[in-house]
């Protein structure tokens, strides 16, 4: 029975330290996101401005077009997220970008996100990051120099989505 549980337990740190191995395959070949400097306003009700949430030592930032309906509806799936990053000291937020301004807006007031939400009015977060088209690896886990440390979902699949907790938890150790 011990011997199962170790192997449990080395088998999932194999599997987390290969996910973070294969997130860093993106085009973005320096694995460091790049903020863009017009993102100046959170949609939301947000107390937090831009540059602090771009200066947060760790911080989980989600990038999503508006003018995906299923990708929108992920970001209230994200927020039953956001008491445990509210708790650890990591901030989460989401940069969007799209055609459908007030609508979105409309919707986060009547789904209560309640993280911040910033509106990129010209995409150039997406653009300045080479983002792959897989929506899936749209969320990083990143540290203080904007550095990604895991890429990945928290919305996708359970195994993703636990991979990422693990990956926040060893942040939140340190």
């Amino acid at each position: 029975m011990h011997r199962m549980r170790s192997l449990v337990f080395i088998l999932s740190k194999v599997v987390i330290l290969i996910t973070i191995y294969s997130s860093f395959s993106c085009e973005n070949k320096q694995n460091i996101i790049i903020f863009p400097e017009n993102i100046v306003f959170a949609i939301n009700d947000s107390s937090i401005y831009f540059n602090d949430f771009i200066s947060a030592k760790w911080k989980v930032v989600r990038y999503v077009n508006i003018d995906c309906s299923v990708c929108t509806a992920e970001l209230k799936e994200l927020d039953d997220f956001f008491p445990t990053m509210e708790n650890s000291n990591i901030e989460l937020g989401a940069i969007v970008y799209g055609e459908q301004f007030h609508i979105f807006s409309y919707y986060l007031d009547k789904k209560g996100v309640r993280f911040p939400v910033f509106f990129d009015s010209d995409n150039l977060f997406y653009t300045a990051n080479k983002f792959d088209d897989n929506k899936k690896h749209h969320t990083f886990l990143v540290d203080e120099n904007n550095r990604i440390i895991y890429r990945g979902s928290l919305t996708y699949s359970q195994i993703d989505k636990e991979n990422f907790l693990n990956a926040i938890e060893e942040l939140v150790k340190k």
